[in-house]
C-alpha cells in the first residue's frame, strides 16, 4: 500500500484526503512492525521502506500542522507532508480540509477561553 501512495504522489495525487490519510495509516502499520521485530529482521524491512519514504519526501511539501490529528497516536513525519503535485480533486478537498481543521482549531481555543 504505502508503495502504491508513493506511485500515486509522484504522479499526481488526486483522490480525497480521507483517502490520503488513511494510506498514510498503512505506513504506521509498517513502522508499527519494526517496532515489534527484532533485528536482523527489521534491517531487512528498513532496507525495503526507505527508498520508498525518500521517494515520498521528495514528491510532498511539508507541513506545520499534520494533514491529520491523532492525539492517541503520535504522529510521525510523514503526516506533516501533502502531495506536491495535485490533482484538482484532491487540491479542492485538501483545502477545504485545511480550512476546516482551522475552524476547528479557533472552536477549540475559543472553548477553553
Amino acid at each position: 500500500m504505502w508503495e502504491r501512495l508513493v506511485l500515486q504522489v509522484e504522479g499526481g495525487y488526486n483522490d480525497i484526503v480521507d483517502e490520503y490519510i488513511h494510506a498514510l495509516t498503512c505506513r504506521d502499520l509498517l513502522e508499527d512492525v519494526v517496532a515489534l521485530i527484532a533485528p536482523p529482521r527489521t534491517d531487512r524491512i528498513i532496507e525495503v521502506v526507505k527508498p520508498w519514504d525518500l521517494r515520498f519526501y521528495e514528491a510532498t511539501e511539508g507541513l506545520v500542522e499534520p494533514i491529520h490529528k491523532r492525539p492517541s497516536h503520535p504522529l510521525q513525519w510523514w503526516f506533516y507532508r501533502v502531495p506536491a503535485k495535485q490533482g484538482p480533486r484532491f487540491e479542492r478537498h485538501l483545502q477545504w480540509w485545511l480550512e476546516a481543521e482551522a475552524s476547528t482549531v479557533d472552536l477549540d481555543r475559543a472553548a477553553v477561553l
